[in-house]
């Protein structure tokens, strides 16, 4: 059994965030995601969601450490 797992970190959205949804483009889908910190700089609610939607087209799963 294969298990496909997404672990990144410093997405740091949105300042990255462009370069993290290009970074995943055409992988898939992964048994799950795991972001080790910095998920977001400032940012806003509705930057919150766009992030949310791309973590969910990667994964139904997803584990995140917003801060370091």
């Amino acid at each position: 059994m294969v298990v496909r797992l997404l672990v990144t970190a410093d997405i740091h959205s949105p300042k990255y965030f462009g370069r993290f949804r290009e970074a995943v483009r055409g992988l898939g889908r992964f048994d799950g995601v795991l972001i080790a910190g910095d998920l977001m700089e400032g940012g806003s609610i509705d930057g919150l969601r766009v992030l949310i939607d791309v973590l969910r087209g990667l994964s139904d799963v997803v584990f995140a450490v917003p801060g370091n």
